[in-house]
C-alpha cells in the first residue's frame, strides 16, 4: 500500500464523487470517513461506487439515520426530510452495505478512521482545539482521519504537548511526523462548507508520509437540477453554489 485517497461526506452527490475519482486516477486504497448518503439525490449510486472501489468506510450520522439506526430528533428540519427521503429510496443492497459499516475502523495500529470524533463517532464535531485535546487524551491512534464538519482541518499535537491548527487550502501539503499526533478532517466531497464549493479530498503517500489536500470542480448545476427534480428541499441545491 502506497498512495491512499481519503474522502468523506459524499452525501449522495454522484457528480462530485465521479470528479474526484477522475482527478485521482489510480490509487492503492480508498478510505472514507462516512456520510456516503444524506442530502444528495444519488444515494444508491454513491453507495454502489463506494462498494465497487472497496472503500474502507465508517458510518456517519446520516448513513445511520437513513437506515433507521439512529433517531432523527437531533437533526434539523431539512436534514430530517433528506434522511426520510433517502431511507425510502435506498435499495436493499445499499441498506445492507450501510448497516455493516463500523463506527471506528483501525486501518493500522497507528491509523484510525471515524466520522465525528473518537469519543463520539456519530455526533461530536472536532472544530475547536479544546475538543481536539480531549480526543487526543482518549484516542489510541497516532493519526486519525475524520469528517462530519465538512471543513478540512488539521490538529497536530507535538511531543511537547503543543497543539497547532491548520486549515488547509487546495494543494496544501504536510509531512506527517512519527512523534507528532494528528487529527485530520479531510473535508467534504459532496457538500463543502468552507466557502469553496469544489469537492474536497486528500491523498496520503504511506511511504513518505506526505499528505496533500486537493479540490476539484464538478457539475454543480447537474446536482442542483436533480435535487429539485426529485423533490428535495431547494436549499440543498442553492447551498452547493456557495460551499456553505
Amino acid at each position: 500500500m502506497s498512495v491512499v485517497c481519503l474522502v468523506s461526506d459524499i452525501h449522495g452527490n454522484l457528480p462530485a464523487l465521479q470528479s474526484v475519482i477522475s482527478a485521482v486516477g489510480e490509487c492503492e486504497e480508498w478510505w472514507n470517513a462516512g456520510d456516503v448518503v444524506g442530502y444528495g439525490p444519488f444515494p444508491n449510486e454513491c453507495v454502489s461506487l463506494s462498494r465497487d472501489l472497496k472503500m474502507k468506510c465508517v458510518a456517519g450520522n446520516h448513513d445511520l439515520a437513513s437506515i433507521g439506526k439512529i433517531q432523527l430528533h437531533d437533526f434539523n428540519e431539512i436534514a430530517r426530510y433528506a434522511c426520510d427521503w433517502t431511507c425510502v429510496r435506498l435499495d436493499a443492497e445499499s441498506k445492507e452495505y450501510l448497516s455493516n459499516l463500523p463506527l471506528i475502523r483501525e486501518i493500522t495500529h497507528q491509523i484510525g478512521l471515524y466520522h465525528g470524533s473518537y469519543r463520539d463517532p456519530v455526533w461530536e464535531y472536532i472544530v475547536h482545539p479544546s475538543q481536539a485535546l480531549r480526543n487526543f487524551r482518549e484516542c489510541c491512534f497516532s493519526v486519525s482521519f475524520t469528517g462530519h464538519s465538512h471543513v478540512p482541518m488539521i490538529f497536530a499535537l507535538s511531543r511537547n504537548d503543543e497543539l497547532s491548527v491548520v486549515v488547509p487550502d487546495d494543494g496544501f501539503e504536510i509531512t506527517l511526523e512519527e512523534k507528532v499526533r494528528y487529527i485530520v478532517n479531510v473535508g467534504s466531497v459532496g457538500q463543502p462548507r468552507d466557502g469553496d464549493p469544489r469537492a474536497c479530498f486528500a491523498m496520503l503517500d504511506m511511504e513518505t508520509g506526505v499528505l496533500k489536500f486537493r479540490r476539484v470542480e464538478y457539475s454543480i448545476e447537474k446536482v442542483q437540477r436533480k435535487i429539485v427534480e426529485v423533490g428535495l428541499p431547494e436549499f440543498l441545491a442553492i447551498r452547493l453554489s456557495f460551499g456553505r
